[in-house]
């Protein structure tokens, strides 16, 4: 007796075991025999057994591994397998060759074959309302929606749901829009020129806002980058700015170089290149006991108390209160002047030295001429 004796190898329901250098057996099941009455063995391969009678192992075979559970999928999930050789159906027909990866989806019992080996499970991916899957493909693939996409491609699934990702795509991680109000926008520039989400060609670098008026939410594409949100800019009836390189509404570029005067009532984002350079201010109010004194830097028409006065480049001139003044964009404020002499009886104000020196010798003038006379 060379051993034993043995317990036969019993495999329950939904178990199974792999049996090293397996016996040959005829179309009908029988074990196959040589001459000597020895059992003819497979060397060097494998053979999967699942539920059935208990069995002894015959001279030469042995267990790999002990009686396990068969392994289930569940639902919305899926297992990776390789083939390690061609998987060849009872027919003779090739199912996978060998290197060959392929999906098994559940939910299911999974029937381990000695040709296969599992390389990873794959969990789905739930995407929420406003959220999208940011997805990679590994390979050349055609996606869930028909499209064919490039070993390397990126882009995003925005499907509300389930989502189990297909061989050869790799999830990237989920992104989240970032929500519209009348109050902000998105500043958004191209990585590549593609064509965005509302159907504009966008070319490389090209910038733009994403407002309220267009969507409630937004997910940048993943040819898009976010640079930074822009709040809204509100101005009263009584306030202005100034803005540098503003955008032609006729044309939709920056004018650049140029300058543009913007007063209110009004509210508007910033567009891509536009920059302040002064932020609201405030119309200038002059009390009675105020004035300013401006420069023309070009020539234009000013209007103050309803007239139209033609302003020369390098025209100084001053402002007297009461009054309210918008800054014209081609004069600079050169001082805030505060009379030196006020006598309110006469009406009389003197913002600096020189006037109140002329009005003394003036006054000294008409006093010599009055004694002379007299």
């Amino acid at each position: 007796m060379i051993f034993g004796p043995e317990k036969f190898v019993t495999v329950p329901p939904q178990h199974y075991t792999t049996i090293a250098n397996p016996v040959l057996v005829d179309k009908d099941g029988k074990v196959m025999v040589d001459q000597n009455g020895q059992a003819l063995l497979q060397h060097g391969d494998v053979e999967v057994r699942t539920e059935q009678a208990p069995f002894p192992l015959y001279p030469g075979e042995r267990l790999e591994h002990a009686v396990r559970p068969l392994p289930t999928v569940p639902v919305n999930a899926a297992m990776r397998m390789e083939a390690t050789r061609d998987i060849v159906a009872p027919d003779g027909k090739i199912l996978h060759k060998v290197g060959v990866e392929w999906l098994e989806i559940g939910p299911k019992v999974l029937i381990p074959h000695p040709g296969a080996r599992i390389v990873s499970q794959v969990s789905n991916y739930l995407i929420a309302p406003n959220e999208a899957l940011h997805i990679r493909a590994n390979r050349d693939l055609v996606d869930t929606e028909g499209k064919k996409r490039i070993a390397g491609e990126e882009y995003l699934v925005r499907t509300v749901g389930s989502y189990l990702p297909i061989l050869d795509e790799s999830v990237v991680g989920k992104v989240s829009a970032t929500i519209l109000t009348p109050k902000v926008a998105l500043l958004v520039a191209a990585k590549v020129t593609f064509t965005d989400q509302f159907g504009k060609r966008r070319k490389i670098g090209e910038q733009w806002l994403v407002t309220n008026e267009q969507t409630e939410s937004y997910i940048p594409g993943v040819e898009e980058l976010l640079i930074r949100t822009v709040p809204i800019t509100a101005l009263s009836a009584r306030q202005y700015c100034v803005i540098k390189n503003p955008v032609d509404h006729a044309s939709g570029k920056n004018q650049f170089g140029l300058k543009e005067i913007r007063r209110g009532p009004q509210t508007f984002f910033l567009q891509p290149d536009e920059l302040f350079l002064s932020g609201p201010t405030d119309v200038t109010v002059l009390q009675e006991d105020q004035a300013i004194e401006l420069m023309a830097m070009e020539q234009f028409d000013d209007e103050v108390n309803g007239k139209t006065i033609t302003r020369h480049p390098g025209q100084v001139w001053r402002l007297v209160g009461p009054k309210e003044y918008w800054l014209p964009l081609q004069a600079q404020l050169r001082a805030d002047l505060k009379p030196v002499v006020h006598i309110p009886s006469l009406h009389i104000m003197i913002f600096d030295y020189s006037q109140l020196y002329a009005l003394a010798i003036g006054i000294i003038i008409f006093i010599i001429l009055l004694i002379r006379f007299l």
